[in-house]
């Protein structure tokens, strides 16, 4: 039997564990072992360019956002090879050309997730340079 340890962690963030778990079916084990190995591989080196996603009424769309200009091109999925200034332009887009009937506004920053760390893009925007911490 593997000696368990117990760590405290936020309710928002055992709440992204479970949602982890249930997506990727795993334990909560795995799924942490899974984001700090994807950690580890990152390269210090800040890349130029971040694979992301995003799943809205049931379509998978990918793109590639570039980290220096902050555009974001739909890679596949509807609007694939479409280029956008900004992730919420291509979130917006993206919701109008699905979902014509609803208000297409989108923070496109929460929309679409670093396909490598499973975190929202969020997570890399700054005011000043861009950092990757």
């Amino acid at each position: 039997m593997a000696n368990t340890r117990t760590i405290e962690v936020s309710d928002e963030t055992l709440a992204r564990v479970r949602l982890l778990q249930s997506a990727w079916q795993a334990s909560a084990d795995a799924v942490i072992d899974r984001l700090l190995n994807a950690f580890m591989q990152f390269d210090a080196a800040e890349p130029d360019r971040l694979e992301v996603h995003a799943t809205y009424d049931g379509n998978l769309v990918k793109g590639s956002f570039d980290v220096r200009t902050r555009h974001l091109t739909i890679t596949e999925g509807p609007l694939a090879g479409q280029s956008f200034k900004s992730p919420s332009g291509a979130a917006m887009a993206l919701v109008r050309h699905l979902n014509p009937e609803v208000h297409n506004n989108r923070n496109g920053w929460t929309f679409w997730t670093i396909t490598g760390t499973g975190h929202p893009l969020q997570t890399v925007r700054s005011d000043g340079p861009r950092r990757f911490t």
